[in-house]
């Protein structure tokens, strides 16, 4: 019986060769005859008149501005959304608010909101704390919290929650309720993408590597990311040919953005050095928007326009002066921000320690075909350190992986002044029993003090977030405005993931949610922010003393001194705004990061204690620092450095060990598959390149990674 069995797998097996070999030679005589796929860039000569490829640099914060296009949009978005904050106010159920005013104000609040990553459970809650926003569920507006989205200015994401943003604009900003419907594919896996007929799956993945091929021959570097960015269009588009027409850019055309009637998109990623195979702490963080794509980060501050992103660089010039258009496909923007392929094969690495295996996920990760590969807009440029600018492609990996997996980074930047931030956590953590326990923050707060760039005062651990509740409420940070001589900071409303209706904390990797699931989900995460019962304290005036106290939180921001707010806003912030001078037992605030106390005597203790760390993991970053230090008056209150805390999120792999490993072989298996079929394509396109036209010049096509 099992040499019978053993026949019957060695035929199944020959029959699965024989099958991926028709695949194989039948896509290859499909590609020569197939037209060019939208997903390939292309490469056209330069407008100078039209400054392409639009790349600009900065080198302090003071000198940090926003491109045109962005500040023009923001004028028009502001003329639209007074009269939203004057509907929403009216009904947040204040007392003694003189709305007339308020909006007399030469500058009303500029308010952004930030979803965490987490995957399809990130999606679903993230998606239920938009709900409880929308002034166009009629629930929301009965609890007094919708309005929110309409008078938000910014919005952004990563990993899963740049699943949720990219979903919200391919469909030119719907309902919650209508992508959840109509768009969302989460009863079919990601990996299957028609829902188990094989067949079809089959003609789908085929479209797919020939996608992937048409880049490749168009002389651009093709990862995992690529295929990756192909299934993840599938499932965030209502686009029937999966999304292959649609590019970040392009998504400025459309009318609800145009019109300034849905807020400012962001997705964020991070960059992976040359040579390492974890980021740090002090991993530089990249952004794209509808305008530009480029970093903030101390070592870079530099964009250049998203239409353009993928143009070959060289010094700031655009090499042969040609500029790229279309690698900025949509797909491809939301799928670097979700691709962990990297982090899969690092851990599946350090668990097995397989001396066979072990060697193959080097050759992968030294290849780099475990990251997207974007060409460096930055590449020899002076100003740039330069393990950034000595590549001319860059490594990019999902936004979470430097623990900040709420992506706040991008509106703590001074240049676009943002008064309050929205933060939803979805995150989880492994050592907590699988929901948020503020980590992402303290990781942001960090990040941010030693750019130099403000942050609202929060707690030091994790554990203090848990000690004091801070995870199963939401929660105010920062409510006072910093001293003068600190840099500015948001009011920052904490949003956690917590079981109120549903406990919503499913794994990172589960892919396949019922309707009878998918729902609970959405509606947990309308709760979390909407119900005032979610809340601690539970408001005496219930749903409505609630949906008042949002509505001052983001009203105080107005007023420069919060004895100037009304009796009722005065109490709520009381209730919910965090400070460390509240807490029991402590009789100074010496624990909270970015806090005021001893700011003279700690800011040289803590600056020197976070240079010397940071000298460990990032050299050039504590140089580039020390030099803005002393080009830069002094500012007090830096927060005093703190010990690395557990990895969470998507970055930490948080689910049992057996999931882990069954992804991360997966994802190992798909690598080596990929590869192989990519490699055989790229031979046969080298080939004919070689006859179809003479050398191309350096940086053109099919460009090395990095200088010899």
């Amino acid at each position: 019986m099992p040499r019978e069995n053993a026949v019957h797998t060695l035929r199944a097996a020959a029959s699965a060769v024989g099958v991926i070999a028709l695949l194989v030679i039948g896509n290859y005589m499909s590609f020569w005859f197939s037209a060019t796929s939208p997903f390939a860039p292309r490469a056209l000569r330069c407008n100078p008149d039209s400054n392409e490829p639009g790349l600009r640099t900065y080198t302090s914060l003071d000198e940090q501005t926003l491109p045109p296009e962005e500040v023009a949009w923001l004028a028009g978005r502001n003329e639209v959304v007074a009269d939203v904050w004057r509907d929403y106010l009216s009904r947040a159920g204040l007392k003694g608010f003189d709305i007339d005013a308020f909006l007399n104000k030469k500058k009303l609040p500029t308010v952004a909101l930030a979803f965490s990553g987490g995957g399809d459970r990130a999606l679903l809650v993230g998606g239920g704390v938009i709900r409880a926003m929308d002034d166009r569920i009629p629930e929301s507006v009965e609890r007094g919290t919708g309005g929110i989205l309409q008078l938000s200015s910014y919005i952004s994401g990563l990993s899963g929650g740049s699943f949720l943003i990219g979903s919200l604009y391919t469909t030119d900003f719907q309902t919650i309720d209508y992508i959840h419907d109509h768009v969302w594919k989460l009863t079919v896996d990601t990996f299957t993408p028609t829902g188990g007929d094989y067949v079809a799956d089959f003609g789908v993945y085929d479209e797919f590597l020939r996608d992937v091929a048409h880049k490749a021959r168009a002389g651009y570097p093709t990862t995992l990311t690529d295929y990756w960015a192909r299934l993840v269009s599938i499932h965030t588009t209502p686009d029937r040919n999966h999304g292959v027409n649609v590019t970040m850019s392009g998504l400025g055309s459309y009318n609800n953005f145009k019109s300034f009637k849905a807020p400012f998109p962001v997705v964020v990623w991070n960059e992976r050095l040359p040579g390492q195979k974890d980021l740090n702490d002090y991993s530089n963080i990249w952004e794209s928007s509808i305008y530009e794509s480029g970093s903030w980060s101390p070592t870079i501050q530099g964009f250049i326009k998203t239409k353009h992103l993928g143009t070959w660089m060289e010094n700031g010039k655009p090499v042969d002066n040609k500029c790229t258009v279309g690698l900025d496909h949509f797909g491809y923007v939301v799928g670097i921000s979700s691709s962990v392929f990297n982090q899969a094969l690092q851990d599946l690495d350090k668990s097995t320690n397989n001396k066979l295996l072990s060697p193959v996920i080097q050759f992968l990760t030294h290849k780099q075909v475990d990251a997207a590969l974007v060409p460096n807009p930055f590449y020899k440029m002076d100003s740039v350190d330069n393990l950034t600018s000595t590549v001319k492609a860059v490594s990019l990996v999902d936004g979470g992986e430097d623990g900040q997996n709420v992506p706040v980074w991008p509106f703590l930047q001074p240049a676009r002044n943002v008064d309050v931030l929205f933060a939803t956590d979805s995150t989880v953590s492994y050592y907590e029993g699988g929901w948020p326990n503020g980590s992402s923050l303290i990781s942001s707060a960090k990040y941010s003090a030693f750019s130099g760039v403000g942050f609202p005062p929060i707690p030091a651990t994790p554990e203090e977030f848990l000690e004091q509740g801070l995870v199963s409420r939401t929660v105010f940070f920062g409510c006072e405005r910093a001293p003068a001589g600190r840099q500015p900071y948001p009011l920052l409303v904490y949003v956690p993931n917590r079981y109120y209706s549903y406990p919503s904390n499913a794994s990172t990797f589960r892919r396949v949610y019922s309707p009878e699931e998918s729902r609970p989900f959405l509606m947990n995460g309308f709760d979390i922010l909407s119900a005032a019962g979610a809340q601690d304290p539970v408001p005496a005036d219930g749903q409505q003393g609630w949906s008042a106290c949002l509505a001052c939180a983001l009203v105080s921001r107005a007023e420069r001194d919060l004895r100037r707010l009304t009796p009722q806003c005065r109490s709520c912030m009381q209730d919910y705004c965090w400070s460390p001078t509240k807490i029991a037992g402590l009789d100074d605030d010496d624990d909270a990061i970015g806090s005021d106390a001893d700011a003279d005597a700690d800011a040289a203790d803590g600056a020197e204690a976070a240079l010397a760390a940071a000298r460990q993991l990032h050299p050039r970053v504590a140089r580039i620092i020390e030099e803005r230090r002393r080009n830069s008056p002094p500012r007090t209150g830096t927060p005093p450095p703190h010990a690395p805390l557990p990895a969470d999120g998507d970055s930490a792999w948080s689910t049992s060990a057996s999931a882990v490993a069954a992804f991360a072989a997966a994802a190992s298996v798909a690598g080596v598959l990929l590869l192989v079929l990519f490699a055989g394509r790229r031979r046969a396109h080298a080939a004919a390149a070689a006859v179809a036209k003479p050398a191309a010049s350096e940086g053109e096509a099919a460009p090395l990674l990095a200088d010899a």
